[in-house]
C-alpha cells in the first residue's frame, strides 16, 4: 500500500461514525433493506402515492453494487412522486458554475428532505456530481432512515452530543471529512446555514459553523485562505408554500411555553412526510456566487457567514403569500414587482383558509415567517 493509500485508509477509519456508505458497501446494505419488512412499510408510510408496481421494482436494486446506481434508481422511481408536490421548479445561477469543479454549498434550510432532494435533482440535470449532504443524527435512529440516508450520500452531524469536549471532537472529525471529501474525493458537499430547519423564516448563518470548517485548516494557510480554497457557494431556497408552516409555529410556541421542550421522534417523520408529499407551489433554487479573495482577518467566520447571509437575501423569490403576509402584519403593502393585486390577495385569502382554526398566536408566528423574507 501506498503512503497516500495508507493515508487515505487512515482518514476512512477515523470517519467511520459519520461517513456516508462507499460503494463496496452498497450490495450488502441493499440485501440488508430488502429483507426487513419494515423498510417497505416505511416507503409506504412515507410516500402516500406509492403503488405495487414501484414497490415491485426496489427488487431491481438487488444488483446495484454504488452510490450511482441507488441515485439513478431514487430519481428515476421516487423523484416523480416527490415532483407532484409543487408547480414549477426554477434555477438561477447554476450555470455560472463549473461542473468539473468541486463546491461546499451552504444554504438557508427550509425542509427537511426536499432541499437536499431538489439540490441533487438539479445538480445532476447540470451535470455536475450530486452533493454529500450533512443530515442531523436525530434523523437517522431509525435502521431504515439511517441506511437510505448514507445510501443516498449523507453524513452524519452529531446534535445528540452535549459534552463541550465531544462536540469539539465531533466539530473537527466533520471539518476534516469535508475536508477529504472536497479536496481529496473532489465532490460537492452541502450543509445548511444554521443546525435545523428555520421556523422562523430568518435564514441567518451560524458563525459557529464556518469556524467548524476551518478547523481542517492546514497549518501552512491562514483561515481566510483555506476557507477561500474550500470554495463556498451560498445556496437560497424559496419555497411559495410551506406544508409544514403551521408545525413549525406551533414548535416555536411550546418552546416559548417550555424551553425544555423536545419533539417526539414521530414529529420528524410527520415533517419529513409534509414536506416531501405537501403542497409547495413553486420552487426557486439560486446559485450565489463564490466566495474567495478573503482578507485575513480573526473574524473571517464572522465575514464570510454575512456574505452567505446576504446572497441568500439577495437571491430569494418572494410570492404573493409573502406580501400578503407582510400586508397583513404592517398594514401596508411592500413596493413589489411581477405580482398583481389580485394574486396578492388571492394568496391573502389562502393564507386566511389555512389558519381559520389556529390561535391568535400561531396565525401571528404563521404570517411573520411567511413576512421574514421581507423584511
Amino acid at each position: 500500500m501506498t503512503s497516500t493509500n495508507a493515508i487515505i485508509a487512515h482518514w476512512q477509519e477515523s470517519f467511520k461514525e459519520i461517513q456516508c456508505y462507499q460503494d463496496d458497501d452498497v450490495n450488502g446494505v441493499i440485501q440488508r433493506l430488502l429483507l426487513d419488512k419494515q423498510f417497505v412499510a416505511s416507503i409506504k408510510l412515507l410516500f402516500s402515492s406509492v403503488d405495487e408496481e414501484i414497490l415491485g421494482q426496489i427488487t431491481q436494486l438487488s444488483n446495484a453494487r454504488s452510490i450511482e446506481t441507488v441515485q439513478r434508481w431514487v430519481e428515476k422511481n421516487i423523484f416523480p412522486l416527490v415532483a407532484n408536490s409543487y408547480d414549477s421548479l426554477s434555477v438561477v445561477g447554476l450555470t455560472d458554475l463549473d461542473p468539473t469543479k468541486s463546491y461546499v454549498f451552504v444554504s438557508n434550510h427550509r425542509d427537511i428532505v426536499m432541499d437536499a432532494l431538489l439540490l441533487n435533482r438539479v445538480l445532476r440535470a447540470h451535470n455536475f456530481s450530486t452533493a454529500n449532504c450533512a443530515i442531523g443524527d436525530n434523523l437517522l435512529t431509525h435502521p431504515s432512515a439511517n441506511d437510505l440516508a448514507l445510501l443516498n450520500r449523507c453524513f452524519k452531524v452529531f446534535r445528540s452530543i452535549k459534552s463541550p469536549r465531544a462536540i469539539l471532537k465531533a466539530m473537527k472529525t466533520q471539518a476534516a471529512y469535508i475536508q477529504y471529501l472536497r479536496f481529496n474525493k473532489q465532490e460537492n458537499i452541502w450543509i445548511a446555514q444554521k443546525e435545523g430547519r428555520a421556523k422562523d423564516n430568518v435564514d441567518k448563518t451560524n458563525p459557529a459553523l464556518i469556524k467548524m470548517l476551518g478547523l481542517a485548516k492546514p497549518k501552512h494557510l491562514s483561515t481566510a485562505e483555506y476557507l477561500s480554497e474550500l470554495t463556498i457557494v451560498p445556496i437560497s431556497f424559496s419555497y411559495e408554500w410551506d406544508p409544514c408552516d403551521v408545525d413549525k409555529a406551533r414548535e416555536l410556541s411550546a418552546l416559548e411555553d417550555n424551553a425544555e421542550y423536545t419533539k417526539e421522534k414521530l414529529d420528524d417523520f410527520i415533517a419529513t412526510k409534509k414536506g416531501i408529499e405537501g403542497n409547495k407551489g413553486r420552487i426557486h433554487i439560486h446559485f450565489g456566487q463564490e466566495i474567495n479573495a478573503l482578507d485575513d482577518d480573526p473574524q473571517v467566520h464572522k465575514l464570510v457567514a454575512t456574505k452567505i447571509d446576504q446572497s441568500i437575501k439577495n437571491g430569494y423569490l418572494n410570492y404573493p403569500v409573502n406580501y400578503a403576509a407582510y400586508k397583513k402584519i404592517h398594514g401596508t403593502l411592500k413596493e413589489h414587482e411581477g405580482y398583481t393585486k389580485q394574486e396578492i390577495n388571492n394568496a391573502h385569502k389562502m393564507l386566511e383558509k389555512r389558519l381559520e382554526n389556529e390561535s391568535d398566536d400561531i396565525a401571528k408566528k404563521v404570517y411573520h415567517a411567511y413576512a421574514q423574507t421581507l423584511a
